[in-house]
């Protein structure tokens, strides 16, 4: 029977035929396929075909065992690799065969495909094996005369069995040793570093190098103690009575090694220190990216509660102003995350900018209007004014030129007491479409020293450490609007007189904008329609968070905890849209994206792949927003979730589903129930009298017989943990570390906010920890503290 495949796409530069010797290797799951063709070509039978990468790799000699290893690897990590001769033995002689593979990315899972072609009558063969003739006289030639033997100039030694047999006079004198001392020494007395002697084995069992043309170089101690460099060349070669026979052709190398070690000597340390920047520089991004995902996780989730929280009428005034304050420093921490984010972007040249088409007069408005509020409380104006000769619309990162603008308007309102922060954008230059435009802050303020200026610009540097204590910061500011204007081709500058004021200005390049249709600014207004919305998101106060906010916007949400769910429920009932979070177990979000994209797979049967799916994570960054647009998301943002940007996507969402003829429900009007059963009712999670506690308090009409936020949040913590502590049991007896690196993180983010510092947060970061590592030694050891302690909080949240 002929193993046969269907026909493969057409792909460059390989080309796959029936007719064709071709392969096909499938790495996931290591099976290997053959065409009929290529069986022929290796003489095999269908059941004597290899079924896995080792038996393929057998097929060859080994040199080109490795050769072969080599080159599936680099078409793995590569998609492609250079084509390969590689060597195998026949029952009638040697046969090179030319392997060229890439890999086949028109389907899924990595797929390697590779077309065969026996060369071992072309022309380069034919001289290949000429060649090893040819040698194989000459070495006859020197084992049939002594003399001859002894008078080749360069260091000759014969070895049978892994033992010295004879060695030449030139030899001798190159190892500054005996020809006696030689005779009969195991070949590791030359050959003494592993490479060598791994190189020696390959060439007595592989087919080695035949033309005497590779070569391995060692060290080697004479028997006077001078260390000496030989270049070592190993052939396989045939002698009268000997199996494993081999001439080693032998120089000293001595002088060239040590006019390398010299060279190397003077750059080693130039080197030392680049590979150490370079080191660090990696070290860093990776902190830097876990810190952002680890931090601003739960501090979106903060920033959401706190909003949350001062939404409730029944409030009492100075627990508003509470609330208030702790989420102006929220708020004001994760402006310092993102400062610090952003320049270690910056440095590392990570930083994209976008060209858009922008208004430039509505995003100078816009950014007034930001920071007018805190102006007022300093009893300071604000003044705006734009040039009526500088145009509107212009192409170039507004989000970037409004973060300048935040930036300097921002610290002028920080230092100025009396008087006044005003902004000027002026039109600097013009050249066709190309318009130097040039924006100037202005303050009254505390100003800075003349020697205090030439710093400034640099990081972590404010004007003096006083600075730092009255007005706080993380002195980073000025240094991104610095790197922001160089990266946009502009240049910015200070001139100041310290007690009289600041003025600082930068000037860009834009090209003039095309003006962008006619579009109405989406207001905070109800929406017209009720959306059904599916939101993956594993963590419990995100969900209420996010609860809260669709059903104050009247729309209707059901949650799921991961992509894999999201998928299972889509059949079921009609959804006009997905939020979905990117890192969930199981299965995350952009592995369902693409799952719905398809249409599904296996059981999952999509009804409409073309659903609007809108990610939410706290991965600020455009590389994941890029990421997670290709992989087929129709929007993006960011945790803590922004109001406005959200009304603004459920508005278009609204209208796309209009568009497509979608029967629209009309708005909820009252969701105090939906709300609350994200705190324990029965609906969204499974309870017992924790629930009906719940559903009781929601419509109790007493503000004082309500649960507060936190014994709230507290009482869904409990009534989930009987599922949290069986998945707890499953992933211990499976091994499973992701699974459980997983579940200790979702405890220690819970526990972070409803018993900040206890044992609990301070228990689940060790496991999380310790699961991240593979440490089952810990995990079992610290597993039953843990265990004990959900035990007393589950049976708290069922007295």
């Amino acid at each position: 029977m002929t193993i046969t495949l269907p026909p493969h796409p057409a792909a460059e530069p390989l080309s796959v035929s029936e007719g064709q010797a071709w392969l096909e290797w499938n790495a996931d799951t290591d099976e290997l396929l053959f065409s009929g063709a290529a069986l022929k070509l290796f003489g095999l039978l269908p059941s004597e075909a290899p079924r896995g990468e080792a038996g393929l790799v057998t097929l060859f000699k080994k040199p080109s065992q490795s050769t072969l290893t080599i080159a599936l690897e680099d078409i793995l990590a590569q998609q492609e690799a250079a084509p390969v001769e590689l060597l195998r033995q026949t029952s009638t002689g040697a046969q090179l065969v030319l392997f060229n593979g890439r890999l086949d990315t028109s389907r899924q899972g990595r797929i390697v495909v590779a077309t065969l072609a026996d060369i071992t009558n072309n022309s380069q063969s034919k001289h290949h094996f000429a060649n090893k003739d040819r040698f194989q006289t000459f070495v006859n030639f020197l084992l049939k005369d002594q003399a001859y033997f002894d008078s080749v100039p360069l260091g000759l030694m014969l070895v049978n069995g892994g033992f010295i047999t004879h060695a030449n006079p030139k030899l001798a004198e190159t190892l500054s040793t005996p020809i006696n001392n030689l005779m009969g020494e195991p070949v590791s007395r030359v050959l003494s570093s592993k490479q060598a002697y791994d190189f020696f084995m390959e060439a007595i069992w592989g087919e080695g190098s035949e033309n005497g043309d590779e070569h391995v170089e060692t060290e080697f101690e004479s028997d006077g103690g001078v260390r000496l460099w030989l270049k070592v060349s190993i052939s396989r070669i045939a002698m009268p009575n000997a199996e494993n026979a081999c001439l080693c052709i032998i120089g000293d190398i001595t002088a060239r090694k040590t006019l390398e070690q010299d060279v190397w000597n003077g750059l080693a340390e130039t080197i030392s220190a680049k590979e150490t920047a370079d080191s660090a520089s990696r070290a860093k991004s990776e902190f830097l990216a876990m810190v952002s995902h680890e931090i601003r996780t739960p501090l979106s989730a903060v920033i959401g509660m706190q909003r949350l929280a001062l939404r409730d009428p029944e409030l009492q005034e100075k627990t508003r102003q509470q609330l208030d304050i702790a989420k102006t420093n929220a708020e004001f921490l994760l402006d310092l995350l993102n400062d610090i984010l952003d320049f270690s972007k910056i440095e590392a040249g990570k930083l994209v900018l976008e060209t858009v088409n922008f208004s430039l007069r509505s995003l100078v408005t816009d950014s007034a209007a930001l920071l007018n509020g805190r102006a007022e409380g300093k009893n300071i104006s604000l003044d705006v004014g734009v040039a009526d000769a500088v145009p509107d619309t212009l192409a170039g990162d507004p989000a970037r030129i409004k973060q300048i603008l935040l930036n300097l308007i921002g610290n002028g309102i920080k230092f100025t007491d009396k008087g006044g922060v005003s902004l000027k954008v002026m039109l600097d230059a013009q050249q066709g479409d190309d318009f130097h435009i040039s924006f100037q802050v202005t303050d009254t303020g505390i100003g800075v020293s003349q020697e205090a200026q030439a710093r400034l610009f640099q990081k972590f540097t404010q004007a003096d450490t006083s600075t730092t204590r009255r007005f706080g910061g993380t002195g980073l500011g000025l240094a991104i609007c610095k790197q922001l204007v160089d990266l946009m081709q502009g240049d910015i500058h200070l001139t100041s007189e310290l007690g009289k004021g600041s003025c600082f200005t930068f000037t860009i390049p834009f090209k003039l904008g095309s003006k962008p249709c006619n579009t109405e600014q989406v207001q905070s207004q109800p929406h017209s329609h009720q959306l059904q919305i599916l939101c993956a998101e594993d963590f419990l106060p995100n969900q209420i968070i996010i609860q809260g906010l669709l059903e104050e916007m009247g729309h209707r949400a059901e949650f799921v905890e991961n992509g894999r769910k999201a998928l299972e429920a889509l059949p079921l009932r009609s959804f006009d849209l997905i939020l979905m979070d990117g890192r969930m177990p199981e299965m995350d979000g952009a592995t369902a994206i693409g799952l719905i994209r398809a249409g599904g797979e296996g059981k999952f049967h999509i009804p409409n792949p073309q659903i609007r799916i809108i990610m939410l994570t706290a991965n600020a960054d455009e590389e994941s927003r890029q990421y997670y647009l290709s992989c087929g998301a129709d929007d993006f943002l960011v945790k803590p979730i922004d109001e406005a940007m959200l009304h603004q996507s459920l508005t278009r969402a609204i209208e796309v589903r209009l568009a497509e003829g979608a029967m629209l429900l009309p708005l909820l009007q009252n969701s105090t129930s939906l709300l609350e059963a994200l705190f324990g009712a029965t609906e969204a999670i499974d309870t017992g009298t924790a629930a009906a506690h719940s559903i009781t308090s929601a419509v109790d009409d007493e503000a004082d017989k309500r649960p507060s936020l936190k014994q709230r949040m507290s009482d869904a913590f409990g009534i989930d943990l009987p599922r949290r502590l069986d998945e707890l049991d499953v992933f211990l007896s499976r091994r499973d570390k992701e699974a459980l690196a997983h579940l200790f993180h979702g405890l220690k983010g819970s526990a972070g906010y409803i018993w900040p510092g206890g044992d609990l947060q301070e228990l689940s970061a060790l496991l999380e920890k310790a699961a991240d590592q593979g440490d089952w030694h810990l995990i079992s050891k610290k597993t039953p503290s843990l265990r004990t302690i959900l035990q007393r909080i589950m049976e708290g949240a069922e007295a």
